[in-house]
């Protein structure tokens, strides 16, 4: 998912995922949260590194749900916390679909919600705060990375219209994932204090 840095000590993890509501492949994101320099204001601030981007071929709720649980099985020793967009049915029906399918244990958190409404700006205000500081890195060879700005750029203002609704919806599905991964970014492990090198 997030390449590894032999310099960490500690990785704070979360894979985010949203459901497009009106069709089309959910949205898996990976991010690594890492303590960044505080604000002048002595706020503390924090740095993200996406690392892994997917848009989940099979369109239903139990794709999304299996290529979650993949993923969280594949980086299990990093204890990593799961996010999911409910503003959706759909995105509360996985969360569900999740908590069934979840490994009875302790270690790993159970996967959080995120009542996100339509009128809801706070993920995405989350976002570009941090993009517009510079505190977002995205690694170099990131799937989707076009897509990913083009999402950016028409998020919330009808998408491509000749492009149709699924696009659309894939589109603002990809912009809250992205953002979700974002949210609460001291909850988890400890986060390493080394700000990436290409940051």
């Amino acid at each position: 998912m997030v390449e590894s840095h032999e310099s960490l000590e500690a990785v704070r993890l979360r894979i985010a995922v949203s459901m497009p509501e009106k069709g089309g492949r959910p949205t898996i994101v990976g991010c690594e949260v890492r303590a960044a320099p505080n604000a002048p204001d002595s706020r503390r601030r924090w740095h993200f590194v996406v690392g892994y981007v997917e848009r989940v071929r099979k369109q239903t709720i139990q794709g999304a749900r299996d290529r979650v649980m993949s993923l969280m099985a594949s980086a299990e020793d990093e204890r990593p916390c799961v996010f999911v967009d409910v503003g959706t049915p759909q995105g509360f029906a996985l969360r569900r679909s999740l908590r069934d399918a979840w490994p009875k244990t302790d270690e790993i958190h159970r996967p959080h919600a995120y009542e996100r409404t339509r009128f809801d700006s706070t993920m995405f205000a989350t976002f570009l705060e941090a993009y517009a500081d510079g505190r977002i890195t995205f690694l170099d060879d990131l799937d989707f990375r076009t897509e990913i700005d083009r999402a950016l750029v028409l998020y919330r203002s009808g998408g491509v219209k000749e492009a149709g609704d699924e696009l659309s919806s894939e589109d603002e599905g990809l912009v809250h994932a992205l953002s979700l991964a974002m949210m609460f970014p001291t909850h988890g492990t400890e986060a390493d204090q080394l700000i990436p090198a290409e940051s």
